[in-house]
C-alpha cells in the first residue's frame, strides 16, 4: 500500500486567477483573459442554465506533483444574443465574444411631397387663342356681306364705312391668331379697292353723260 501512494502521488491544485479586461463595443462586449502557459485543450468555455458564462482551465506545473487551475463565471451583458456566444484562443489570450441585438433605429419622420400642377404659357396663349378666334363661318358670313353690299346701290356709300366696321372689329378681336389678321387686312383692302373702282366708275360715266 506504502509503495502504491508513492508510486500515485495526490495531485496538489493551485488556485489561479487570470487577469482579464472587459471591451465594450457597439456589436457587442469582447472579455480578454491573459492564460499565458494554457493550451486550448486545457480551456472550457460553456453557457450555465443561469445564463452565466464559465470559463475554467486546469494544466500541470510539474509532472504528477502540482496543477494550476481556474474558474470564473461571466454575466452576460444586456441585449446579448446568447445563442452567438464564442471564444476564440490566441498567443495566450482567451477571447470571449457576446454580440448584442441590434437597437431599432428611430424611423426618420415622413416627408410630404406636394405636387403643384402648374399651366405653361404655352397652353394658357392656346386657350386664349382658341377662344378669341372666329370660326371659319363667321369669315365667309362677314365676307359675304361685304360683297353684297359693294354690290348694292348704295355700296358706293356703305363701302367705307363696311370697311370701318370690319378693321373695328379685327382690332376689337386683339386676340386673333396671325394668319386670321392677315385673311381680314386682305378682305379690308379688297373692300376698299372694289368701292373705291365703282366710284370712279360712276363719275367717269357722269362725265360722259354731261
Amino acid at each position: 500500500m506504502l509503495r502504491s501512494a508513492r508510486e500515485h502521488p495526490q495531485v496538489v491544485y493551485e488556485e489561479f486567477d487570470p487577469p482579464s479586461e472587459w471591451v465594450h463595443e457597439e456589436k457587442g462586449d469582447i472579455v480578454l483573459m491573459d492564460v499565458s502557459g494554457f493550451k486550448k485543450d486545457e480551456l472550457k468555455v460553456f453557457l450555465e442554465s443561469d445564463g452565466k458564462i464559465s470559463v475554467s482551465g486546469e494544466r500541470p506545473i510539474e509532472e504528477d506533483k502540482r496543477w494550476i487551475r481556474f474558474r470564473k463565471e461571466l454575466s452576460q451583458p444586456e441585449n446579448c444574443k446568447a445563442n452567438e456566444i464564442k471564444a476564440k484562443f490566441d498567443c495566450g489570450i482567451l477571447y470571449i465574444i457576446m454580440p448584442k441585438h441590434r437597437q431599432q433605429e428611430d424611423e426618420p419622420p415622413k416627408t410630404t411631397t406636394t405636387t403643384t400642377t402648374t399651366t405653361t404659357t404655352q397652353e394658357t396663349e392656346a386657350e386664349a387663342e382658341a377662344e378669341a378666334e372666329p370660326s371659319q363661318n363667321d369669315a365667309k358670313k362677314m365676307e359675304s356681306q361685304a360683297n353684297s353690299n359693294n354690290s348694292s346701290p348704295r355700296g358706293k356709300q356703305e363701302g367705307s364705312s363696311s370697311s370701318n366696321v370690319v378693321a373695328r372689329h379685327a382690332i376689337a378681336r386683339g386676340g386673333l391668331s396671325s394668319n386670321l389678321k392677315h385673311l381680314m387686312l386682305i378682305l379690308v383692302v379688297v373692300i376698299l379697292v372694289l368701292g373705291l373702282g365703282r366710284r370712279i366708275k360712276e363719275e367717269v360715266f357722269k362725265l360722259k353723260s354731261s
